[in-house]
């Protein structure tokens, strides 16, 4: 066997043992850390629930609608045993995937509030999206809700982010959804 067969079988022998290696590695580091990152996911939601509906509010699973793209789960919020209401985990598709959020609606259709929980849009432009001040506009709002560039003072309005028409649509999106799911509920 000449000399250049020996060396790229030395060095494909070699790569592949690191790879092998780093393989097992990620493997292990994946088994040790699931099951952390899905309890952390999940107290993660159960937190957004209690700050969009309130910390005197207990949650009863409902289901959600069969087919919807858009509503993962949703929970009856119940104040003193009554029913007040519907909290919906929403996954609309934003310019840079999926945008989980809650979304508390309350007996009367109106938005209690929104939490993003995870997303992966633009630094400095669609993550703006997370802003306390930015999903404040949404409280209040009973829908239809439309985005528009500069607000004339109509109701339902929702102002884009500059830069991020795309995921301030997605969110939007995703409260209508919410929205219209809790009319459904009452």
């Amino acid at each position: 066997m000449s000399e250049l067969k020996q060396d790229l079988l030395r060095l494909g022998g070699t790569l592949l043992a690191i790879t092998v290696a780093v393989a097992l590695c990620l493997g292990v580091v994946d088994g040790l850390t699931r099951d952390k990152i899905a309890q952390r996911t999940q107290q993660d939601i159960e937190n957004a629930m209690r700050a969009v509906c309130g910390e005197d509010a207990s949650f009863q699973p409902l289901e959600a609608p069969a087919g919807d793209t858009i509503i993962t789960s949703a929970n009856q919020i119940l104040r003193d045993g009554m029913p007040d209401g519907v909290c919906v985990q929403v996954a609309p598709s934003g310019y840079g995937g999926e945008i989980t959020m809650i979304v508390g609606v309350d007996g009367q259709g109106q938005v209690l509030g929104v939490q993003i929980v995870d997303m992966s849009e633009t630094a400095g432009l669609g993550s703006n999206a997370q802003n306390p001040e930015w999903l404040a506009q949404y409280e209040g709002a009973a829908g239809p809700l439309s985005v528009v560039k500069t607000a004339t003072g109509a109701d339902g309005e929702i102002v884009a982010l500059s830069g991020a028409t795309i995921t301030s649509r997605a969110v939007t999106e995703g409260v209508q959804a919410a929205i219209d799911y809790a009319a459904t509920q009452q």
